[in-house]
């Protein structure tokens, strides 16, 4: 209004001049220009983008990069909360798309728990094994749950659709888990195999036939119909190998899965064909196998040697990438719904998240100061390197024995054997709750910053940096050591041999032994 007074007092003055003058208006739209989502906000201020009027531009959005890098580690708060009730160790996970609220944690007492991620309480408490629950897994539909045990036993238990409070303010309804006894479960039954059951998977929900079957593996791959509920089951896979210990559906095609066994072998089955496909053999066993869910013809299997092998199914003469960072055997593995990382969950008692796509690249560590505690710190950089890209750890934490994403890849779930079961936040700095558009642009604007500027030197530094248990740091210098003292060997070796006599072995290849058909 003011603005507008004063062209009329200036028209006016002109015209009694006899002035004839053509007067511009520049009018801004409000909803483009200058527009503020709150009425305490301050207004936009237009920029102009001539690089001469801004000579120090790079210098500003680097110190910039450099804030941005400070605030991602000072908001790095992984740890969202430990459940307890678990009497002993747990050894398996499990979660659907269905109920993105709920998962199923088994233990190694025999018993099955049914968590609310919401108000981090257990609500339904399955007993009926009798001995260490080894392997579960949840039916797509989130309606039923399988679980297998060291007792031989396969049981189906009915997931209750039960709301955990009972009004608008959240009161808790039931401050202890519902337990059921055996005599409860919706199916039970012994396995044709025999001997101890390791692990089971259900096929994802597809347009096929098989997406109502899940396997289970033991002394050997028996694959059952869980739409009919028979104790016999519908097709039974093997190929020399005592015991299997874990077995993975494909995401995309559910007529592909994966198993890995003692003998240290990962064979690939098809559910249309009566015998496996593929079998892989390396020089160590491999504890755990995961598909890509975005890329159905890769996998990875986490090894007893501490790293994280990548194939490409087409083609088993190579790995794709080798992840590295653990210093113990990997327990667990588990990709991300988006398919571009994936969490492992170790023996040395870190969880640890890697982007799926190798390349070179990594992140620095630096010991804890003696007797802190807490959890680790992260990482603001993507990278898309050999190198873990998250590193989380407490100071009680226990040898973590499952890990799993969440079904919509925001948090990360673990077990250990302290007996408890640990949610973390996929991104360690990202923010709880609701985030209003202009801190949602914030928060991207800074990490294009550290993107952009991630090879300084300043930026990388604060941005790779975390802190791990001292022992880590120790058990790393050790392993550094050890593949220096193997290097220099092989290096000795084709330097005292004949010329053309020894062929050295890239690092993708010299851990595979062989890939049958």
């Amino acid at each position: 209004p003011s603005l507008r007074g004063g062209v009329l007092c200036l028209i006016t003055f002109l015209e009694r001049k006899n002035t004839m003058v053509k007067v511009k208006l520049m009018q801004r739209d409000a909803h483009t220009q200058g527009s503020r989502e709150r009425t305490g906000d301050a207004h936009a201020i237009p920029r102009n983008l001539d690089p001469a009027q801004h000579p120090m531009e790079r210098a500003r959005e680097l110190a910039r990069a450099v804030t941005a890098a400070k605030l991602d580690r000072m908001f790095a708060k992984p740890l969202r909360c430990a459940l307890e009730g678990h009497g002993d160790a747990v050894y398996a996970l499990s979660s659907t798309c269905a109920r993105l609220d709920a998962f199923v944690s088994g233990a190694a007492d025999g018993e099955l728990r049914l968590w609310h991620v919401p108000t981090a309480r257990a609500t339904r408490s399955f007993r009926g094994h009798t001995a260490a629950v080894r392997g579960c897994c949840i039916a797509p539909t989130g309606a039923t749950a399988i679980s297998v045990s060291d007792d031989t036993t396969v049981r189906m238990w009915r997931l209750p659709q039960m709301a955990v409070t009972d009004n608008a303010m959240g009161h808790v309804t039931n401050r202890t888990a519902t337990t059921t006894s055996a005599d409860d479960a919706l199916f039970s039954f012994h396995s044709k195999g025999g001997g101890a059951l390791r692990g089971v998977d259900h096929a994802y929900e597809t347009s096929s036939l098989s997406s109502t079957y899940f396997a289970v593996a033991g002394s050997c791959v028996e694959v059952y119909d869980g739409a009919k509920l028979t104790k016999e089951p519908v097709s039974t896979f093997s190929w020399g190998c005592d015991t299997l210990v874990y077995v993975r559906f494909n995401a995309a095609e559910s007529n592909l899965f994966a198993t890995a066994g003692t003998d240290r072998c990962v064979v690939l089955y098809d559910l249309r064909s009566s015998t496996p496909v593929r079998k892989l053999k390396q020089q160590t066993r491999s504890n755990c196998v995961s598909w890509n869910p975005m890329e159905p013809y890769n996998f990875v299997c986490g090894n007893e040697d501490h790293n994280a092998y990548s194939y490409d199914m087409r083609n088993l003469e190579r790995a794709l990438c080798v992840h590295k960072d653990h210093v113990s055997a990997i327990m667990d593995i588990d990709f991300s719904p988006t398919g571009r990382e994936f969490v492992t969950g170790s023996y040395d008692r870190t969880v640890r998240i890697f982007p799926s796509h190798g390349g070179s690249g990594g992140v620095a560590v630096s010991a804890s100061a003696p007797g802190a505690g807490g959890s680790g710190g992260v990482s603001a950089l993507d990278t898309s390197g050999q190198r873990s890209r998250d590193v989380y750890h407490t100071k009680r934490m226990g040898r973590v024995m499952a890990a799993r994403f969440a079904a919509d890849g925001s948090y990360v779930v673990s077990g250990s054997d302290d007996f408890n079961v640990r949610i973390w936040k996929a991104r360690a700095s990202e923010p709880v709750g609701v985030v209003l558009p202009a801190e949602r642009q914030a928060i991207a604007y800074r990490r294009a910053l550290v993107s952009k500027h991630k090879h300084i030197q300043s930026v990388r530094q604060i941005a790779n940096s975390r802190k791990v248990p001292k022992v880590i740091k120790s058990e790393s210098a050790k392993k550094k050591v050890q593949l220096d003292s193997e290097k220099r060997k092989r290096d000795r070796v084709k330097a005292h041999s004949k010329p053309g006599t020894v062929v050295e072995k890239g690092e993708r290849v010299r851990k595979l032994l062989r890939s049958d058909e």
